[in-house]
């Protein structure tokens, strides 16, 4: 499949950890140690060897900040693979990271201890860092940075999501689609998102992309249907008192049946321009369960969410979230 256009989120900036429950009845896989994640090139936090999620930022998606995560667990992985919403997947070679003043960098007594490690520096106080970097005990336990963590896996701009797990996390087959894509989307996944706007007294039209796989491992394949404002050439909203809002929508579809991911619906205000776009970064299988996570982000006026969905507890919850932005 190939993709029309080229977008990276390389939105700079937070790190920090949140505890979020796991399904009690999804089967588990072997891990040796915690797997780290990264969504549009966020640090969003990692699955624990125990099954623990814990999140980078607050998972109710407020820009609150939990417990620091070291420069030295992430720092000392042995190996980080980048993927692409498309399908590609490769081990990254080093890592990027800002030790400066700039979104997402270190203080300058932190970037100090840390320049000394790195493979080189370059250009805005960027340090290169090999994979695994080992630190001094004494430099280890260096907090990384609590507000927009960016980790660069790669210089690929198709690059939407990494990890330091060695396992695949791509599903076996998946088709996007939208104006995007060189597949349309289906008018089943257009009605459903009418359907729900209409619910929600929204009258506008939508800018929808999906992809099409089976996510469950039941045989049959469902679609994630990504649904938001559309947007004029310049980046603004096409909103208006009389279309009633702006939204962002995540929609399952599974035979006849339509489930709600995810749904953030803003009324109509002066300011409302301030949630600006919504960006898929793919579907993978974090926690090697079979069944597939959803990974996005929704950027605003001068900051952004990278986040994770996971089905669970009867419902879909965010387990992972890193906020970024000025």
């Amino acid at each position: 499949m190939k993709r029309k256009w080229g977008q990276r989120a390389a939105l700079c900036c937070a790190a920090l950890l949140l505890l979020a429950g796991c399904a009690e009845d999804r089967p588990k896989t072997e891990q040796a140690g915690p797997a780290y994640f990264l969504v549009h090139d966020i640090f969003v936090g990692s699955l624990e060897e125990n099954g623990t999620w814990k999140s980078a930022s607050n998972t109710r998606l407020n820009f609150e900040a939990g417990a620091p995560f070291s420069v030295g667990e992430l720092f000392g992985c042995k190996s980080y693979f980048w993927y692409t919403q498309d399908g590609r997947r490769e081990k990254a070679e080093s890592i990027r990271v800002f030790l400066g003043e700039g979104p997402g960098g270190f203080d300058v007594s932190c970037a100090a201890q840390l320049a000394p490690y790195a493979l080189k520096m370059e250009e805005y106080d960027v340090g290169r860092f090999a994979i695994p970097t080992e630190l001094k005990e004494a430099d280890y336990d260096i907090e990384a940075p609590s507000y927009g963590f960016a980790m660069f896996t790669t210089e690929d701009e198709g690059c939407t999501f990494a990890t330091s797990s060695e396992r695949d996390m791509r599903p076996k087959a998946q088709e996007w689609r939208g104006a995007e894509y060189d597949t349309p989307v289906t008018q089943a996944e257009t009605d459903a998102v009418q359907s729900v706007l209409a619910q929600n007294g929204i009258a506008s039209n939508a800018a929808i992309s999906s992809v099409c796989l089976d996510y469950d491992g039941d045989g049959q394949d469902e679609s994630f249907v990504f649904a938001a404002t559309p947007r004029d050439e310049d980046g603004y909203l096409v909103i208006s008192p009389e279309s009633g809002g702006a939204f962002s929508i995540v929609l399952l579809l599974d035979g006849e049946e339509t489930q709600t991911v995810y749904s953030k619906i803003e009324p109509y205000t002066d300011d409302v321009t301030a949630m600006f776009v919504q960006i898929p970064a793919g579907v993978f299988d974090l926690d090697g369960d079979g069944v597939f996570e959803v990974c996005m982000t929704e950027g605003y006026w001068e900051s952004s969410y990278h986040f994770v969905l996971r089905e669970q507890n009867g419902g879909w919850e965010i387990v992972l979230a890193g906020a970024a932005g000025m």
